[in-house]
């Protein structure tokens, strides 16, 4: 079984910090590397937001004496350009953690010790410290 000092259940780039310490860290994500805010959250919103913000100063350009007409918008063409930029970040997160020794598994984490952690029942791993993508919610 191999063993890590830190295992990161669930992470954007979390984790690295510890691997830049000196840490051996592992990583398992089920989904994909980044977290909430990069796939699902604040950049997919920002992106679409900086399109349709984009689209309105085109729109109401006459008030600053630029004269533009037929101005139209394509929400496809927003989604693509806003999975680009996720895409592009989240090889980032990738590059960031692999630069920094970061080993990764894909799959489902569970507990099965203290210091034991099952992935998808495909591997096995041993921890001496544990952390989660998000904490529990203050009672």
């Amino acid at each position: 079984m191999e063993r890590f000092d830190v295992v990161v259940v669930g992470a954007g780039p979390g984790g690295y910090p510890a691997a830049q310490l000196g840490a051996s860290v592992a990583i398992v994500e089920r989904e994909r590397l980044g977290g909430t805010c990069l796939n699902f959250g604040c950049i997919p919103t920002k992106s679409l937001i900086a399109s349709a913000e984009t689209f309105a100063h085109v729109r109401d350009a006459k008030a600053f004496g630029v004269s533009v007409s037929g101005a139209t918008f394509d929400y496809a063409a927003m989604v693509r350009r806003k999975d680009k930029v996720v895409d592009q970040l989240r090889g980032g997160v990738k590059q960031l953690l692999t630069a920094n020794g970061v080993t990764q598994f894909a799959g489902s984490a569970a507990f099965r010790g203290r210091e034991t952690i099952a992935i998808d029942g495909s591997a096995t791993i041993g921890a001496k410290n544990r952390s989660f993508g998000s904490p529990p919610p203050v009672a």
